[in-house]
């Protein structure tokens, strides 16, 4: 309704425009333009019928109102709100590694758990939207952020905005009508710093005596598809990852076979470039001492007297010798013999 300085004026026209107040909100922005009659005395009236498919968020209204060649160029604007039922996370229904949303509360605050650097938590959020006639439980966002706060005793919490933020989605599942999905706890964060983006590691320092310290906080988020929203915490004290020492060990077998595998290819470079030495094996007499090695063949042929025999017995071993030699090939001894004279 909008009240003018008389009631003569015809139908003129106003402008409405919705914008979100949320970056999530996925519904379009309104614009409308809308007719405005007299509706008696000085007032004139307009009706607008919200749709479901409207986003909440700030409107605006202005009015353009004519008289033959006269127009109100700087109508007042109206400013409003339009507010939406924000969703909303069942706690009973909804569930993590350590159990259900509701049993990490109790009437004395939330309770703390334990967690390691690379740990994985698996969700199942259970939502819906407080009323029917907005979204369905479908049509909705949920995520899960890791951030770490800094408490000064039981009354002061301060939390400590990252450079990057850790995040995941989780996925809606028809089968269960909930949204699925994993958070796994990374080892650092970024935050910025007057010496610029440092990462810090995520394992906190907390002295449960007094209350003090780093906490780590899972902030489990839904937001409908207008933007609104509803939050949930769970609080963790984070421990520092174990050192894997079976990946230290598969180091150390690699470097080992590495420096074998040189070892082995300089052995062979150096004996490929060795001259070979020719060994000769020793043999032995059939008594109880050992036999000369052998000579060269040249060595054994015989001259002077017994190179005329074609049959000849070795006469210290009866070792049969097909040709004269100097040395009997079995048992060593000399075969030359001095001529004796008559």
């Amino acid at each position: 309704v909008s009240e003018l300085d008389n009631s003569l004026y015809d139908d003129f026209e106003g402008y409405l425009y919705i914008y979100s107040y949320s970056f999530f909100n996925s519904k379009a922005t309104v614009n409308e333009t809308l007719t405005f009659s007299h509706s008696g005395s000085n007032y004139y009236s307009e009706t607008f019928n919200a749709a479901t498919s409207d986003p909440s968020g700030y409107a605006v209204l202005y009015l353009v109102p004519m008289n033959s060649n006269y127009t109100a160029s700087n109508s007042p604007r109206v400013f409003f709100r339009i507010i939406n039922n924000p969703p909303e996370i069942t706690k009973e229904s909804s569930t993590f590694d350590y159990g259900s949303f509701d049993s990490t509360e109790s009437d004395d605050g939330s309770y703390v758990y334990s967690a390691t650097q690379g740990d994985t938590f698996d969700f199942a959020v259970d939502v819906e939207d407080t009323v029917a006639y907005e979204d369905d439980n479908s049509n909705m966002r949920v995520f899960v952020n890791l951030f770490i706060y800094v408490t000064a005793g039981e009354e002061t919490i301060i939390g400590i905005i990252p450079n990057t933020f850790e995040v995941a989605e989780l996925n809606y599942l028809l089968s269960s009508d909930k949204y699925e999905g994993t958070f796994t706890i990374p080892n650092t964060m970024q935050y910025s710093t007057i010496a610029g983006i440092k990462s810090v590691s995520t394992a906190t320092d907390f002295d449960t005596s007094t209350n003090t310290g780093y906490l780590g906080v899972l902030q489990i988020t839904v937001y409908d598809s207008e933007g609104g929203f509803d939050e949930f915490a769970i609080i963790l004290i984070i421990s520092e990852k174990p050192i894997d020492f079976s990946f230290l060990i598969i180091i150390v077998l690699v470097v080992i076979g590495i420096i074998g595998f040189a070892g082995m290819f300089v052995y062979f470079v150096i004996r490929k470039k060795r001259p070979k030495i020719t060994q000769y094996q020793p043999r032995y007499q059939d008594y109880y001492y050992e036999r000369p090695y052998e000579k060269p063949e040249e060595a054994y042929l015989t001259p002077g007297p017994l190179s005329h025999l074609e049959q000849f017995y070795c006469p210290f071993c009866g070792q049969f010798i097909a040709q004269p030699k100097k040395f009997c090939p079995k048992c060593g001894e000399s075969l030359t013999f001095k001529e004796q004279n008559e």
